[in-house]
């Protein structure tokens, strides 16, 4: 996994002003056609543009959603909100998250779904304005993105206009999206192997999806072996995600303890290369909910992966 970058958690991360200006060098030298995007209260540039960048503030895009919410008769009490700028403010993710009501959806007795609403933006060219939808298991907060595209999930440059109605349509999309995900999560769960087919799947993903670090291998190892040590305490001793005894396991459990990892390293503020990683995923199960035979060749040990020698 990639290192840590600085971040800062709160709305009030979120709320300060950015202007673009024409760029002037320290000898007073200007570029033509290029512009500087400033914080107004500390005079930090964020980055760099030209001359149709179209700025967009990071409360802009929140207050966007909050008033979609309103619009979709969403009730702003029932959804937990989280925001995150990193470097200096160049970056904002924003969370939302739906725990109740018809955003809220069983895999199986005693495990459900919530799901979930993710929005960036950045003042330094490094991102697009992009809405997408996915998950949150609710036993473990994990979280996961969605196995299949919605084509009115956005993913704008900073280049045009748009309205509310972006945001509204977007939103109806993906929560309808939401319930087809929770029926592949269901397929999933269906797909049984083995545990020691499991540990190779484990070893799968380690070498080719995930591509970690020996101690965050050995943390997706322990998960996989010991799941209830991934969820949260007061849902521990049911079996959900599989027990250390069982002789078979399912591709939901190997699906879980993945997205356990990844929880934990966007926690520590990992949180691109989480992000990155958890599409993939997304992209691989979603398959294999499709299409059972997709997860055959993970069954087999793979070739440059040797569990002995990792938890030794």
């Amino acid at each position: 996994m990639k290192n840590q970058r600085e971040s800062i958690e709160g709305i009030d991360a979120a709320t300060f002003t950015a202007v673009r200006r024409p760029f002037v060098n320290r000898d007073g030298q200007s570029w033509a056609g290029r512009h500087e995007i400033v914080r107004t209260d500390t005079m930090q540039t964020m980055g760099m543009c030209g001359k149709n960048y179209n700025l967009i503030q990071h409360v802009d895009v929140i207050d966007s959603a909050l008033t979609a919410f309103d619009r979709c008769s969403i009730n702003r009490d029932d959804v937990e909100q989280h925001i995150q700028t990193f470097d200096g403010g160049a970056e904002m993710h924003a969370r939302f998250t739906f725990k109740n009501g018809k955003q809220k959806k069983q895999v199986k007795v005693g495990e459900s779904l919530g799901f979930r609403l993710e929005f960036e933006n950045s003042l330094n060219g490094r991102k697009r304005v992009t809405a997408r939808g996915g998950s949150i298991d609710l036993v473990c907060s994990n979280g996961m993105v969605a196995m299949s595209n919605v084509t009115t999930a956005f993913s704008r440059k900073h280049n045009g206009a748009w309205s509310i109605t972006d945001y509204v349509d977007t939103f109806k999309a993906l929560f309808d999206q939401f319930g087809k995900e929770v029926e592949s999560i269901k397929q999933l769960d269906k797909i049984e192997f083995s545990q020691v087919a499991g540990q190779n799947f484990i070893g799968h993903l380690i070498k080719d999806y995930l591509k970690t670090t020996a101690q965050d291998s050995r943390t997706l190892v322990g998960y996989f072996t010991d799941p209830d040590s991934a969820i949260h305490e007061r849902h521990r001793g049911r079996g959900l995600h599989g027990t250390v005894e069982a002789k078979t396991r399912t591709a939901w459990h190997v699906y879980s303890a993945a997205t356990a990892l990844l929880r934990d390293r966007e926690s520590a503020g990992r949180f691109d290369d989480a992000q990155n990683k958890r599409a993939s995923l997304a992209n691989l199960f979603g398959s294999i909910a499709s299409d059972r035979s997709k997860v055959d060749p993970l069954l087999i040990p793979h070739r440059d992966f040797d569990m002995a020698e990792l938890i030794k």
